[in-house]
């Protein structure tokens, strides 16, 4: 699954946030190859089992700026840059 799965959940996202999100992919590749931010099992899956799953409380919870978010049990890996990405979509509510 590619980026077009989020846009389909997160149809309103402006050019750039589509941009970001078409890009994701490839900085994951190549990230994961020097430092495993994903499992290698996982990486073809990267937007429907990482991204998709963690934008998933942007679509019931509206955060306000300068909100504090306490993000428990997520394990390793890449989780300040989704919740970046959640941030920007917050606007779709």
């Amino acid at each position: 699954m590619k980026a077009e799965l989020i846009f389909q959940y997160f149809p309103n996202l402006s050019e750039l946030q589509k941009s970001q999100f078409l890009q994701l992919e490839e900085l994951y590749k190549d990230w994961n190859q020097k430092i495993n931010v994903v499992s290698r099992k996982d990486i073809d899956e990267l937007y429907l089992r990482h991204v998709l799953h963690s934008l998933g409380i942007a679509k019931i919870q509206h955060f306000k700026p300068g909100s504090s978010v306490l993000d428990v049990g997520t394990g390793g890996g890449s989780q300040e840059f989704r919740w970046q990405f959640s941030f920007l979509i917050r606007s779709l509510h």
